[in-house]
């Protein structure tokens, strides 16, 4: 291993998001840390936005929440990581990070994981296998008819089952849609996970 220090010296490890060198991989400490899972504590327990005063709800969430669900995240929207996202060699990584977030969440636990928009998210899937749990297919979109957007569930939702939504970077749009649908099902409880927030 004589040429390691000639190459690294030719072609020097870069952080992925803000292009300084560095000693580990894909990102410089500074980085890493920005990449850390939200903190809990001082968010909303409905939408997770953060709060100004002690209070657990915020005032949009007090009043007339925008979604109907609680949610919570596992990154900052603008966090360095989600260069990563569309990576294959870094699904196991996001999805263990979302892993720990739902467990440090404490929510009761839920019968199926069920990614969003509709269409197989690989890491909502690797999620899934870390939680030991089945992530189907629930949701498909509708655009009948013409100019109109939709999305229903499939019949494969039993009513009374919880359900844990993974949000792989939706619209705020697409999470009213999938909520809305989702209503329709008369399912127990309903949990959201946004990747980002």
């Amino acid at each position: 291993m004589l040429l390691r220090p000639f190459l690294d010296l030719l072609f020097p490890k870069l952080c992925a998001h803000c292009k300084e060198p560095t000693e580990g991989d894909y990102f410089c400490p500074l980085c890493w840390q920005e990449s850390s899972p939200l903190a809990l504590d001082s968010r909303c327990h409905h939408c997770f936005e953060l709060l100004e005063t002690s209070d657990n709800l915020c005032s949009t969430c007090r009043h007339h929440p925008l979604l109907p669900f609680v949610r919570a995240a596992v990154f900052d929207r603008n966090a360095p990581i989600r260069t990563l996202k569309n990576s294959r060699d870094t699904t196991q990584a996001m999805a263990a990070f979302a892993y720990y977030q739902w467990l440090r969440l404490s929510w009761e636990s839920v019968n199926l994981i069920a990614p969003i928009p509709p269409q197989r998210s690989s890491i909502a899937c690797a999620f899934a296998e870390l939680a030991h749990l089945p992530c189907p297919n629930l949701l498909r979109r509708r655009a009948w008819p013409l100019n109109t957007d939709f999305w229903e569930v499939r019949d494969i939702l039993e009513e009374g089952e919880s359900i844990l939504l993974f949000d792989d970077d939706c619209t705020s749009a697409e999470l009213q849609l999938a909520c809305k649908a989702i209503s329709h099902a008369f399912p127990k409880r309903v949990y959201l996970l946004s990747l980002f927030y």
